[in-house]
């Protein structure tokens, strides 16, 4: 489900498909540097599944995918 747009994003939940892109973050040491360790193919696997559930009791709350218009990646 698609939250909001602008003229060069979209803003939607995540889907299972996204989990290479969700764990592209959690694995990157500098992006986690001052989150949280950096986490496992499996341990990001939880946190999507988590977010996605969550949707379904709260939809407008959560963690959301930012997609670029004109590549269509996740940004």
């Amino acid at each position: 489900m698609i939250l909001f747009e602008t003229s060069r994003l979209i803003i939607r939940q995540w889907t299972t498909t996204d989990l290479s892109a969700l764990y592209s973050l959690y694995s990157d040491p500098a992006v986690m540097q001052f989150i949280r360790a950096t986490l496992t193919k499996e341990e990001t696997e939880h946190i999507l599944t988590t977010h996605i559930t969550m949707y379904e009791t709260h939809p407008d709350h959560g963690r959301y995918a930012v997609i670029e218009k004109s590549s269509n990646e996740f940004i």
